[in-house]
């Protein structure tokens, strides 16, 4: 069993439940690490939530939308003790090595800083197709597979692919409309990538415990440690 802190608003509260973190494929939930999740179930799927600034699960409306962070025993018991006593909820320290080496926070805000990169990849992209609409599209590791795969199709003269938006069923794509799909994502990938690359540069200048705890993925990176591509794409934005 495992402990959830969650956030609803203003509002905080612990769940004791066997974590399951979920995504939305076309028909089904899948199971999924953390990063890449879009809703939270207790284990025998009688409690569900959508998880904040995450894609929509289906049914989501039904659902309350929290943060959703798994957090341990000692730190749900600490919550469980605030609440009941109506004081204010204790927010955990910061994770410091007992030496303080700022190295070892620097590697570790490295990994975290990939890991939210990959994260923001693998999250996807909204393209707005030929149609006039707007649709979402997931950059998975085999979505990524499945796009080049059949680029492959439009070079060798194929006039339209079949493929999908995010909770949609599989059609057919024109050349116009999966080249602007393949464009978007190529380009969403390149700059994330980009992004990560300049972010870790100003981390390794970064002398103080302070610099590093402050890192966020999305934190502006001063011009001399952007990359000639970062510099470029954000022009082009």
């Amino acid at each position: 069993m495992s402990a959830l802190k969650i956030v609803c608003g203003n509002t905080v509260g612990v769940k004791i439940i066997e974590l399951v973190w979920v995504r939305q494929a076309p028909g089904i939930r899948l199971r999924c690490n953390e990063s890449d999740a879009q809703g939270i179930v207790s284990h025998d799927q009688s409690t569900a939530y959508q998880i904040e600034d995450r894609l929509l699960l289906d049914g989501a409306d039904s659902m309350k939308t929290v943060r959703a962070i798994a957090i341990s025993e000692e730190e749900a018991a600490a919550i469980i003790a605030a609440l009941d006593a109506n004081q204010s909820i204790p927010e955990p320290e910061p994770e410091v090595p007992d030496d303080g080496s700022v190295e070892i926070v620097r590697e570790n805000i490295i990994n975290q800083m990939s890991a939210a990169c990959n994260a923001a990849i693998v999250g996807g992209v909204d393209v707005t197709l030929s149609d006039g609409k707007t649709y979402h599209f997931s950059l998975q590791l085999e979505d990524q597979l499945n796009l080049l795969s059949l680029q492959g199709m439009i070079a060798n003269g194929a006039e339209a692919v079949p493929y999908h938006a995010d909770g949609e069923e599989c059609r057919f794509f024109s050349t116009d409309d999966f080249t602007a799909v393949t464009t978007a994502a190529t380009d969403w990938k390149l700059y994330n990538e980009s992004y990560f690359n300049s972010l870790r540069a100003y981390i390794q200048s970064m002398e103080t415990m302070e610099e590093l705890l402050a890192v966020e993925y999305g934190m502006e990176v001063p011009l001399e440690y952007q990359t000639d591509v970062l510099r470029q794409i954000t022009a082009q934005i």
